[in-house]
Formats: structure tokens, sequence, C-alpha cells
């Protein structure tokens, strides 16, 4: 009887001890996938940012640029600079866009990225017109709309903080 009794109880902690097994190998890869979530966010976030700022920054140049100047300038290391973080936040999105199944989440990186995809016919494009058609000496009306566009982006970028902090915060437990 006594043998009986072991063996059942042996029996039970095991199933236990699989159990909770099992549930701490569940917790370990949702974390891990957190983890992957959480740097593809912050990648979009910085890039996107650096964007953003580097735009507010050029948009007012380009309106001053010539149409030589143009050609110029993306010869230099500036120009080279540009296209490296246009290139680095396309990736960035793409990214994001292809791993992260968060439905709101999701919806917020499909909107930066047509942002950002439409920037050059929304934002640069009317600049670099304007310029071209005034001798680099654009009119403060395509700049002002430049800039206004460049910033809903970076609004965009604010909201996707927002919305993924509460998913990917660290929980710190007790020491």
């Amino acid at each position: 009887m006594v043998g009986c009794l072991t063996l059942v109880a042996t029996l039970a902690t095991t199933s236990m001890n699989h159990r909770q097994a099992a549930r701490l190998a569940a917790e370990s890869r949702s974390e891990l996938r957190r983890d992957a979530a959480r740097e593809l966010i912050v990648e979009v976030l910085v890039t996107g940012r650096e964007w953003v700022s580097n735009s507010e920054l050029m948009i007012p140049v380009l309106g001053r640029f010539k149409q030589s100047d143009h050609l110029e300038f993306v010869e230099t290391d500036s120009g080279k600079a540009m296209a490296v973080r246009n290139t680095r936040l396309t990736r960035a999105l793409t990214e994001a866009r292809m791993r992260i199944a968060d439905v709101p989440l999701v919806k917020l990186i499909d909107t930066i990225s047509r942002l950002h995809n439409q920037a050059p016919e929304k934002a640069m494009g009317p600049v670099v017109e304007a310029s071209f058609s005034s001798a680099g000496r654009a009119p403060m009306e395509p700049i002002l709309e430049a800039l206004q566009y460049v910033r809903s982006v970076g609004l965009a970028l604010d909201e996707l903080e927002r919305e993924a902090t509460p998913y990917l915060q660290i929980g710190l437990g007790p020491a």
C-alpha cells in the first residue's frame, strides 16, 4: 500500500514538473519573440527619427539649390549619408512589417512606411521642383508643406513608440 502511494506521489510530482517546464519554455519563447520585436521597433524609431531630423535640416537647403547643386549634392558625403539613412529606414520598416504580428503595431508600421515611401513625391519633390523653377529660390510654401509632411512621419513614430511600449517593456521582478 505504501509503495502504491509512493508511486502515485512520484507520478503526480513528475507530471507537475513537466507542466511547469513546458510553461517556463513557452514563457522563454515568448520573451525571445518580444526581445526581437523590441529590437526591430527600436531600429525603426531610431532610424526614423534620424531621417526626420535630417529631412528637417535638408528641406530648406534643397529649396535654395540650383539644378547643378542637386546633381553635385548626391556625390557629397552628406548626400551619400542621406541615402544610407533612407535605405536603413526602408530596411528597418520592411523587417518590422515582416516579423511583428501585433496588429496595432503593424498598422502603425505600415503608416510610417507609406509616409516614408511617399516623401520623395510629397515632401522633397515639390521643394526641388520649386527650386529648379525659381533658380534656387523656392518660395516658402512648398518648404513649409514639406516640413509639415516630414513632421507627420515624426508624429507617426511617436505614436508607434506609445503603442509599442506596453507590449514590449521589460518587467523587472524582484532581484
